[in-house]
């Protein structure tokens, strides 16, 4: 048996890698435009969804340092005021690739560069040591005399040390001497912000983050620790976002991010490291929301499917064996009746109902209730089928010839067989079910994965839907393969059927 699962387990593999690849072409061709919003909000969204990257393959990842060279050259050629603007926003990681060069350009694109990194001094705290009046050739000197007394600063290891050291002991030192380098420091900042949990050292590395790229959210260390952690989880979202912005690729990873540097890289990277990333309705992650949502939709469809299951088996049993009696048309007319029905009308009857009988107190019972009619029919007609199937076969026959009851023949000849089929359908029912959640969620107003979802859908929020379409085809096949094994375990000779087929593929 244990082989068997750890096949049946190792079978799932590929078709899970094959719902990745279904599930990224289905939430990444959705154009930016299409979400609504200004020009701005339409570009925020399409760097969000990394629509500018290649989807499989990037031949040349850019970094800070080839952004660094592209915005040099493109400034170096006329007035540009987009890359100046680009320039400005990532500051001190470009300023390594930048000083250096200052003195190699011609006059008027050296003017142009240090016109464009002022902003960059005011957030380093130069204002004070700024040329007066801030004439362009001045301002070219000073970021030459800058580089020569701080080109140590701008050096990983020691700028690592430096926010280690901030973070544990914070001072106002150690502040301006990190404020110094700004965007510089963001990969060591964010580094340390993913492994520190107290709530004031997290601030501190905020603050650094907020003020050396002029955004926000900003926390203190007196602001509440669940603000924080907010705050953190926001920070994190903007670094996975923009992270490249920053950062060099340098040898090994320049080759890594080939791959990670590219649509479905960075997609498959969220998903497979559990990190789904930040809602952009309400700010919480996803994971959280996952954890806080995912049990109630859950319980409710396994309440409906052992629901189905209590309900499917003595029908299916009964009507098979009274083929053509009253009993048998009475189950297949209230069985289509519920199946024909659709679900929101199920819904606003037991509503109704519930409404009328003063009821409230099993209101959180009646999603379960509304799935449990929706996905009874199915099972119990597939059932009734199976149970006839077996019914007709020799043993069967057999069992009744040589005087056995009908109970007994039914309950160890028929049912054990007949049930193999039915389990097997909850794993395809299962996708079915999820869906059905949608209607009954918004119905009941009962706050699992459907309700969610389309409050999603009405706010546009892109990363919750990324992830719960991953999240739902992951169910689907984690419920396939369960109900393989089950099956396996009622009906040993699917076990040996499974290994044959594996040994002649071989």
């Amino acid at each position: 048996m244990l082989r068997y699962a750890l096949r049946r387990i190792l079978w799932a593999v590929p078709t899970l890698i094959g719902l990745s690849v279904l599930a990224f072409a289905l939430t990444s061709l959705i154009p930016a435009g299409a979400l609504g919003g200004d020009k701005a909000t339409e570009a925020t969204r399409s760097r969000q969804m990394f629509l500018g990257l290649p989807y499989f393959l990037n031949s040349s990842p850019v970094g800070a340092d080839e952004l660094a060279a592209q915005l040099l050259k493109r400034m170096a050629t006329g007035p540009d005021a987009e890359a100046e603007a680009e320039l400005a926003r990532v500051g001190g990681a470009a300023l390594p690739y930048i000083l250096p060069r200052l003195d190699q350009l011609p006059l008027d694109a050296r003017e142009r560069v240090a016109r464009s990194l002022t902003p960059v001094a005011l957030r380093m705290g130069l204002e004070g040591s700024l040329p007066t009046g801030r004439g362009l050739r001045d301002l070219a000197a000073f970021w030459s005399h800058f580089w020569d007394d701080h080109t140590l600063d701008f050096t990983t290891s020691s700028v690592s040390r430096a926010v280690s050291r901030y973070t544990e002991h914070g001072g106002d030192d150690r502040f301006h001497a990190l404020r110094l380098v700004d965007t510089f420091a963001l990969p060591a900042i964010f580094e340390e912000l993913k492994k520190t949990q107290e709530p004031a050292r997290r601030a501190r590395l905020i603050q650094l983050a907020s003020l050396s790229t002029s955004l926000g959210p900003n926390v203190t260390e007196q602001d509440a620790a669940f603000s924080i952690d907010r705050a953190r989880d926001r920070w994190l979202e903007w670094w996975y976002v923009y992270r490249s912005d920053f950062t060099p690729f340098e040898g090994s990873e320049r080759l890594l991010a080939a791959i990670t540097e590219t649509r479905y890289g960075k997609w498959s990277a969220r998903v497979f490291s559990g990190e789904l990333g930040v809602s952009s309705r309400d700010g919480e992650t996803i994971v959280r929301k996952l954890r806080r949502r995912a049990p109630v939709t859950l319980v409710s469809i396994l309440l409906a499917l052992l629901g189905s299951y209590a309900i499917s088996i003595p029908v299916g049993l009964v009507t098979a064996r009274r083929r053509g009696e009253p009993v048998d048309f009475v189950a297949a007319a209230v069985a289509f009746i519920a199946y024909s029905i659709p679900a929101f009308v199920h819904c606003e009857l037991l509503r109704r109902l519930a409404l009328l009988g003063g009821m409230v107190d099993s209101w959180a019972l009646l999603p379960a209730a509304a799935l449990l009619i929706v996905s009874v029919a199915p099972f119990v007609r597939y059932q009734r089928a199976t149970v006839l199937d077996v019914l007709g076969q020799d043993y069967v026959r057999t069992a009744f010839a040589k005087g056995g009851t009908t109970a007994r023949v039914m309950w160890v000849h028929v049912l054990r067989n007949a049930l193999v089929p039915t389990i097997a359908l909850s794993g395809t029912q299962l996708p079915a079910l999820l869906g059905t959640t949608f209607v009954v969620e918004e119905v009941f107003a009962v706050p699992g994965l459907g309700y969610e979802t389309l409050r999603a859908v009405e706010a546009r929020d892109v990363p919750w839907l990324v992830a719960i379409v991953t999240v739902t085809a992951t169910i689907s096949v984690l419920g396939i393969l369960l109900a393989d094994l089950v099956a396996a375990v009622l009906y040993p000779h699917l076990r040996a059927q499974f290994g044959s087929h594996v040994g002649r593929a071989r």
